[in-house]
């Protein structure tokens, strides 16, 4: 009997100190590091369990991808960045596992205010047509709002574009992927 209650103390003693971090709000992140050349900050204030979120812009270059609506092709529905090798080396990473997990694609949120910066760069008339089901090109996107974290054990890094610059689409268009679950 004596065994089990230490197994049994030693359970309630861990559950109560994982209660208290969350009620303190101790802060838990997967482990990172920031490029000494980064424009970027660890920002505390964020607490996504799972996710390290920094405050500042990055200019970063990239191959971006809009998404569409698989119904009718013609309303975007998401937007992904692809970082050139130069603005990952500026870009927070990951460290939790044997390789450093970097940001070689950044999913965009608030996509609204990327997708207007876009169309007004001339995206527009590619999308009109309405016979792409995703649209690629080149520009220099300025983000904010990055953070970087794991979704299905998988690393994942986001970011809001607040402005566009230098865009560049590419003739070809490829076709929509299907959405993998975890």
């Amino acid at each position: 009997m004596g065994t089990r209650f230490v197994k049994l103390q030693s359970t309630l003693v861990a559950f109560l100190l994982l209660i208290s971090q969350v009620c303190l709000g101790e802060k838990i992140y997967p482990a990172f590091n920031i490029p000494t050349d980064s424009t970027l900050t660890l920002d505390s204030s964020e607490n996504v369990p799972g996710y390290v979120h920094f405050s500042g812009q990055a200019t970063v270059r990239a191959r971006f991808t809009v998404l569409l609506r698989p119904k009718d092709y013609t309303r975007i529905i998401g937007l992904v960045i692809e970082p050139d090798s130069e603005s990952i080396g500026l870009l927070p990473y990951l460290t939790e596992r044997e390789i450093d997990e970097v940001a070689d694609e950044i999913v965009v949120t608030i996509t609204e205010r990327a997708v207007e910066l876009l169309l007004e760069s001339g995206v527009s008339g590619r999308l009109n047509r309405g016979d792409d089901r995703r649209v690629h090109g080149n520009a220099v996107f300025v983000i904010d709002n990055f953070a970087a974290g794991f979704e299905c054990d998988q690393p994942y890094f986001m970011g809001r574009v607040v402005d566009v610059e230098e865009v560049a689409l590419e003739t070809t268009v490829g076709e929509m992927p299907q959405a993998d679950p975890c």
